[in-house]
């Protein structure tokens, strides 16, 4: 019969050693329960489906979360340090898309106690726990657990410190400590040089304010490592396991190294499998993350652990190495350059320990996977999880009753405005009908407009054309005006030769000389006539007899004046 198993942990984030550890964990129950239908919760469902093979919901959707643990057989909760309250702890945010940390990892555990299924919490880590309600409802979940696995001594004495009992807690390991190194960053072109270089040193750190200056540890790191390499030599590898926040630790540490083009930051995704190949391949380890001490530990690697988190110093107990793991709030260079230098002399220690106690953890890893076959196999058992769980439990369903309540609110707010907009959509649809027959109108009558305009401008170039031509004829007119005049001006040239050659000819002639005699005998009467009687008879004489006999007087000085020179 095919089993369900819903594993709920840090998943899907980003965070290379918790995807080790959920690597680990599946092909574990997989190698136990080869037919169990596997789903995980995710903060990345598709990415987790894909590199998994497992079914994968959002770690956002409460509803999706409930009917998971409605349906599953087996609920696991790990592993990884996930019963902590660094951030605070809302309890009643559980099960609510607000949820985060200690009241995201609760849900799945409340929710098996309402549903009746079987609660494994799959090697965990637990602490700090700084509240009292991170406290309460951490025992809860103890509780609530039919078996507990913790991956060091540390997180059973907190759970035992709890009151829950220590007959169901056993301490394991982390399931990384099975993870299988791969070769696949080798060829990476910073890789490369960094191993061309020894001793080959691994930096793997993460950006911390509890407790400690990070800008003072930046400082101090660097100083460290400036020291190592001018004493040994050889080439640093900043390794982050977070993806931008590691990177950008990284960064900061390498800009302030002296000998910071004998360094390198590893800024390109790598598997949590080939990050663990890469450090394993390392001289020596500065390690800062849990996992990257694992992942020393496990290719036998010399390492000194900066301890900023009980789970570090809880590792480093466990393996007998509390020498090389230094207080990451009070480091200082030199110490920290002494204990580099004096783990990279005792590389067989580190090996040895590789050979045996690492070997032992990797079995007690898989242990996890045992305990959790035997609990699916034994199914739920009725069991009452005490006044503690019963209050969570009604804290939750109050959380979820006062959710239900704000939605039901914005519904009804969102009803009133959908109304409301509804009502608006009416009047802009109005609206916008009277403004279409607007524009047909606006469109006929500037049609009628345009086809007034294309007669206008018919009649324009009619216009033009006609001006065109007028001014075509009056330019011709002009020109024979022009040639007219000329040709007048010349018959006028002519004229007057004539007339003085005729007037020339005249003069020599007999009619010529005769008149000419008549004229002087006419002047000689006029002025021997008394002057009465010539004034009287003067305007007859001359318009009658005088100017008719000589026209050519005619057009000489007035008549008075012809009169009174006579």
């Amino acid at each position: 019969m095919s089993h369900r198993i819903l594993i709920a942990g840090y998943i899907g984030f980003g965070n290379a050693g918790d995807e080790a550890i959920a690597q680990t964990v599946i092909g574990h129950l997989r190698e136990r329960l080869p037919e169990a239908e596997l789903t995980a919760v995710s903060g990345d469902p598709p990415a987790t489906a894909f590199a998994y093979g497992v079914r994968a919901i959002g770690w956002r959707d409460p509803m999706a979360l409930a009917e998971a643990v409605r349906t599953t057989d087996l609920t696991i909760l790990g592993g990884g340090g996930l019963f902590q309250d660094y951030w605070g702890f809302d309890p009643a945010a559980i099960l609510t898309r607000e949820h985060w940390g200690l009241s995201f990892y609760l849900a799945p555990a409340l929710l098996s106690a309402v549903f009746g299924k079987p609660l494994m919490l799959y090697a965990v880590g637990a602490g700090p726990l700084v509240s009292e309600h991170g406290r309460t409802y951490t025992k809860v979940a103890g509780d609530i657990a039919a078996r507990i696995t913790v991956r060091d001594p540390a997180g059973k004495k907190l759970f035992e410190s709890l009151g829950v009992p220590a007959a169901k807690i056993t301490v394991t390991a982390d399931p990384a400590f099975d993870l299988v190194p791969t070769s696949e960053a080798a060829g990476f072109p910073e890789v490369r040089e960094w191993k061309a270089a020894a001793p080959a040193i691994a930096v793997c750190l993460r950006t911390w304010n509890f407790g400690a200056d990070s800008t003072f540890c930046d400082r101090e790191v660097a100083a460290a490592l400036d020291e190592v390499l001018s004493q040994e030599g050889g080439r640093v590898l900043f390794v982050p396991l977070a993806g931008g926040d590691d990177v950008y630790c990284a960064r900061r540490v390498h800009k302030q190294m002296r000998f910071r083009e004998s360094a390198a930051v590893l800024e390109r995704w790598c598997s949590p499998a080939a990050l663990a190949g890469i450090i394993g391949s390392a001289d020596l380890v500065l390690a800062m993350r849990l996992h990257s001490m694992i992942f020393s530990l496990t290719g036998g690697v010399p390492f000194v652990a900066l301890g900023y988190d009980p789970k570090v110093s809880g590792l480093a107990e466990m393996t007998g190495l509390q020498e090389y793991t230094l207080d990451f709030g009070g480091i200082e260079w030199d110490v920290l350059a002494r204990r580099l230098r004096q783990a990279l002399r005792e590389k067989s220690r580190f090996r040895e320990l590789a050979g045996t106690l690492a070997g032992c953890l990797r079995e007690r890893a898989r242990e996890n996977a045992a305990i959790a076959g035997e609990l699916l196999h034994r199914g739920a058992e009725a069991f009452d999880y005490g006044p503690d769980a019963r209050t969570l439990v009604g804290r939750m369903l109050m959380a979820q009753v006062r959710e239900v309540e704000a939605r039901i609110r914005a519904s009804e707010e969102a009803q009133a405005k959908l109304a409301e907009s509804r009502q608006e959509a009416e009047r802009l649809q109005a609206e916008l009908q009277d403004a279409r027959l607007a524009a047909d109108a606006a469109e006929q009558r500037a049609a009628e407009v345009a086809g007034e305009m294309r007669e206008v401008e018919r009649e324009a170039e009619t216009a033009r054309e006609q001006a065109v031509e007028e001014s075509r004829r009056t330019a011709q007119l002009s020109l024979e005006l022009e040639a007219a005049v000329a040709r007048s001006a010349a018959l006028a040239d002519s004229v007057a030769g004539l007339e003085r050659r005729l007037a020339g000819h005249e003069s020599k002639t007999f009619g010529g000389i005769a008149k000419r005699g008549l004229q002087l005998v006419l002047d000689t009467c006029q002025m021997l006539t008394p002057g009465p009687l010539r004034s009287a008879v003067r305007k007859y004489y001359l318009n009658w007899f005088y100017f008719r006999m000589f026209p050519e007087k005619a057009t000489g000085p007035r008549m008075e004046e012809v009169g009174s020179r006579k």
